[in-house]
């Protein structure tokens, strides 16, 4: 805590090291500083450097700033998350494709490829299905290019699941 100007003043007429102030200087009860008991209020009016002046409320709400349900800001949540799933997913599986082609003799790579292929797949769905949602529930629709990408991310291991399936 830092003590106005005239408090250490004020401290040290208690302690009766500094003489007192003379009855000029002295004010009426209740205005002026209470800790020095002068006239000087300049301490006192000084804003802290710290503070932020406070922020008016805004307006009525714009047509671009509707206030969406609990439940719609939920479930735009959960497939924002679900599209960053899928899309590591998908990335681990490509890492681990490529590893399982350039070091063929590795016996867990092909499985672990499979297992991330397959998980890629059911959270792919799950994207799909909480993007129709998304779409069908809230008053602000989503950007369209994030929705095209979140489709595409979701559909490429579905995609790619039925291609190898097909070609066996």
């Amino acid at each position: 805590m830092r003590l106005p100007p005239h408090a250490a003043q004020a401290i040290m007429r208690t302690v009766r090291i500094v003489r007192r102030p003379t009855a000029a200087a002295r004010i009426p009860l209740g205005i002026g500083c209470s800790w020095c008991q002068t006239n000087s209020v300049s301490h006192m009016s000084k804003q802290r450097p710290g503070r932020r002046p406070k922020k008016k409320p805004s307006g009525p709400l714009r047509a671009s700033e509707t206030p969406e349900e609990r439940s719609t800001e939920a479930i735009t949540i959960a497939w924002t998350a679900s599209v960053t799933s899928v899309l590591l997913a998908d990335l681990v599986t490509i890492v681990a494709h490529f590893y399982a082609r350039s070091h063929p003799e590795s016996k867990t790579a092909p499985p672990f490829e499979a297992i991330m292929l397959l998980t890629a797949c059911v959270m792919g769905l799950v994207s799909l299905g909480l993007l129709a949602i998304v779409w069908r529930v809230s008053r602000l629709k989503p950007p369209l290019g994030f929705v095209v990408f979140a489709a595409l991310v979701a559909a490429a291991p579905i995609l790619v699941t039925v291609a190898r399936l097909t070609m066996r």
